[in-house]
């Protein structure tokens, strides 16, 4: 319990709230930052804004090491090359990058890209493109063309030289043991 009677405590308290109540005042100020300009594609779910790297929210595409990735590059190349973009910040990814919603004269930018089938709604974050999504796959354009269309179906190709190595190490004791095991019994 605090002692209102000590001025001390009062004012600790009173220094606490007015720190925490300005940093959240000022933190509203530039809480959601707008970029408006001209944007270049970096990849199918990627912006490059003025040197800043825009990670666009609901979407998610192949990275370009990927098969898919250079397609999804292209068709986001499509959508936004030369065109004003505004994009408004909704938070920060695990890599600093700012998260954006994007628009190109009133065109929700990644609703644009998983219309058209080269992209996919990044349901882990939002529900907000799963219809615009189940209309390309029943329109089957874009990657559902394709019968292998979920992204998580996508091997990426360290987890195919992990597996691979891990496959060979354990291959290579299997052998080496049935080699011991028979030079024992030659013995």
């Amino acid at each position: 319990m605090i002692d209102l009677k000590n001025k001390s405590g009062v004012l600790v308290i009173v220094v606490l709230f007015l720190l925490l109540s300005s940093k959240t005042m000022a933190g509203s100020d530039e809480a959601n930052p707008v970029f408006n300009g001209v944007m270049r594609a970096i990849d199918g779910d990627t912006l490059m804004f003025k040197g800043k790297r825009l990670r666009i929210f609901g979407l998610a595409a192949p990275e370009m090491s990927e098969p898919r990735g250079p397609v999804s590059l292209a068709a986001m190349d499509d959508i936004v090359n030369g065109r004003q973009l505004t994009c408004e910040q909704l938070d920060i990814d695990r890599y600093k990058r700012p998260v954006v919603r994007c628009f190109e004269a009133g065109r929700d930018i990644a609703k644009a890209m998983i219309r058209s089938g080269w992209a996919f709604a990044y349901r882990f974050y939002t529900a907000d493109y799963d219809a615009t999504e189940r209309l390309a796959r029943k329109d089957g354009i874009g990657f559902w063309q394709r019968t292998e269309t979920e992204p998580q179906q996508s091997l990426n190709p360290l987890w195919i030289a992990l597996t691979s190595a891990l496959f060979g190490i354990g291959l290579g004791m299997l052998i080496n043991r049935k080699l011991r095991l028979m030079r024992r019994h030659s013995e």
